[in-house]
């Protein structure tokens, strides 16, 4: 079941809820006041992405060498 987030119009809390499928383009109950709240466009989390970091770009991700698989930062040859 897939985590969508919710934004309340009455108190505008966000919020998370876990919601099946199957009632995804339903809306959901605030927490705290007890209006009908609608889904938002969440952002998430990258893995392997730095933020704040000038010049810093996506760590890759898997195979590809470098570290100590393939020498580098490590010494070995």
């Amino acid at each position: 079941m897939p985590v969508y987030e919710y934004r309340c119009p009455a108190c505008t809390h966000l919020f998370e809820k876990l919601v099946p499928f199957a009632q995804a383009g339903r809306e959901a109950d605030c927490p705290i006041c007890c209006a009908r709240a609608g889904k938002v466009l969440s952002t998430f989390a990258a893995i392997g992405a730095s933020s704040g970091s000038a010049g810093s770009g996506p760590v890759p991700v898997g195979g590809g060498g470098g570290g100590c698989r393939g020498g580098g930062c490590c010494g070995g040859s």
